[in-house]
């Protein structure tokens, strides 16, 4: 018997893996449904990931991958809500980080 596999992405490990598609209902928070496996990618190289946001302990999704293979349909299910920073300067530059 074959089961069907989606992919998963982890925000806390940063870890894309498969899971069977019965399973989906079981995701835990910040693991997020996408339609395929990430390809090359110019910004993330596939990792799904740009960074880690070191004070909230969670990796910043590739704003570029994030349109392409992020199962809206799933979260919108679940009422998910991904952030995922517009540009490089939001990332940098954002106001949550104490200050030292």
């Amino acid at each position: 018997m074959n089961k069907k596999m989606r992919w998963v992405f982890s925000v806390i490990t940063g870890q894309v893996f498969s899971i069977e598609e019965d399973e989906l209902k079981n995701l835990t928070e910040g693991q997020i449904p996408l339609k395929d496996k990430p390809g090359n990618c110019r910004k993330c190289y596939g990792r799904m990931h740009v960074g880690f946001e070191v004070y909230k302990k969670y990796y910043i999704i590739c704003p570029r991958c994030a349109r392409k293979y992020i199962d809206e349909a799933a979260i919108k299910d679940d009422n998910i809500v991904v952030h995922t920073p517009k540009t490089t300067n939001e990332m940098v530059f954002n106001e949550n980080i104490p200050a030292a």
